[in-house]
């Protein structure tokens, strides 16, 4: 079981203990980008067949197939940027999402773990039950509905329970609560 203690990160309070930390699942991050070079692949093939039907020059057809490689290579860059700065923080006394949308919009959203009125989770595919992964869903006092999501997370399901287990802690309780353990929460039915 991975220790988180030695994490520290900006916001994090000075009698603050994390419990869990994730990044996006690496699973989706993959998929994601086998999608974006098979369009690339796709496009260029494309264009090379405009160029043998000599539609267009073949300095044409090496300048758009130059620039789309540049934009393919640009997109997969921000992917896993994307992916290695969207993160999950589950700590005593709060939950933490931060996420990347854009190449210059930073969001960062805390939650009171007092706050939580419910967790849920969402898988949306097959694969997404083969792998263990989904969107993680809270409910907090304020909401009407489920606007705090975060998405492609490893053992959404398992982090359900793990919340549900530490919201029902009092703070002293959190405090001495150890990380998430999942063969522990596999078997766990609630109380």
């Amino acid at each position: 079981m991975p220790n988180w203690e030695h994490i520290n990160f900006e916001w994090k309070h000075s009698d603050e203990k994390v419990l869990h930390f994730a990044h996006p699942a690496k699973v989706q991050t993959v998929l994601e980008l086998s999608k974006l070079v098979f369009a690339l692949l796709v496009v260029e093939a494309i264009i090379y067949i405009i160029g043998r039907t000599e539609l267009l020059s073949w300095s044409m057809v090496y300048l758009i197939m130059g620039i789309i490689l540049v934009i393919g290579i640009l997109s997969l860059l921000y992917k896993f940027y994307r992916t290695k700065n969207n993160f999950l923080y589950i700590t005593s006394k709060r939950i933490i999402f931060h996420w990347i949308n854009g190449l210059f919009w930073d969001h960062v959203r805390k939650i009171t773990l007092d706050n939580i009125r419910n967790v849920d989770f969402r898988t949306e595919s097959l694969l997404w039950r083969i792998f263990w992964y989904g969107t993680l869903m809270v409910q907090t006092s304020n909401d009407t509905g489920w606007d705090n999501h975060i998405w492609h997370i490893n053992d959404a399901k398992l982090l359900t329970h793990y919340i549900d287990k530490i919201i029902s802690l009092d703070l002293e309780e959190r405090s001495k609560f150890n990380e998430f353990d999942a063969t522990y929460f596999k078997n766990w039915q609630g109380e």
